[in-house]
């Protein structure tokens, strides 16, 4: 996981990456965002709980906010 700014969130996230590594081949790159979801909305302060987090914060964290990733598609010509 790499983030638009360099970075590697991949200790706060640390369950998205686990995900990617089993259920994605080797080599495959996917571009898109990470969410949390709140009572059916988008929640980016629950996403920021997740973020610059140490594994073990983020891991106290993940289960009353479970992050999401989200992968963008080819746009329609």
């Amino acid at each position: 996981m790499i983030s638009r700014r360099g970075t590697r969130p991949t200790d706060g996230f640390v369950d998205i990456a686990a995900a990617g590594e089993r259920d994605l081949p080797e080599g495959v790159l996917l571009d898109g965002e990470l969410v949390v979801w709140h009572d059916g909305k988008l929640a980016f302060d629950l996403l920021q709980k997740r973020m610059n987090r140490t594994l073990a914060a983020a891991a106290r964290e993940a289960p009353t906010s479970p992050a999401n990733f989200v992968a963008f598609g080819p746009a329609d010509s």
